[in-house]
């Protein structure tokens, strides 16, 4: 359900490098591919830290999710994993599609 590629930040967007929080992160990135839910995912990052700590869900959303972990001096770190497979895009038929790409301003020509 999620991707491998994952993305270690910061608060100002900043990307870091895995192998700054997480001990395996081969075995990390392995691991949640087979995540099912955002659950899985925040269970994965915690068994894959250097240190003990406790991750959050910061955001779930039908694309990617987002976990959150602020250590003691007040680092915030953000884990993000894409999500593969069915996104939930509306089936739109032809003309609902032409519609709406010239309602955002799309020049379309059939």
């Amino acid at each position: 359900m999620y991707s491998d590629n994952l993305i270690l930040t910061n608060k100002s967007r900043a990307p870091l490098n895995l192998t700054n929080l997480f001990e395996d992160t081969f075995g990390l990135s392995e691991a949640v591919t087979d995540c099912k839910d955002a659950d899985a995912f925040c269970k994965t990052a915690i068994k894959y830290m250097r240190w003990d700590c406790i991750w959050t869900i910061a955001r779930d959303d039908a694309t990617q999710t987002r976990l959150q972990y602020e250590d003691r001096i007040g680092n915030v770190y953000y884990l993000i994993a894409n999500k593969t497979g069915n996104v939930c895009l509306k089936n739109f038929s032809d003309n609902e599609l032409v519609m709406e790409l010239i309602s955002r301003g799309y020049k379309i020509s059939r």
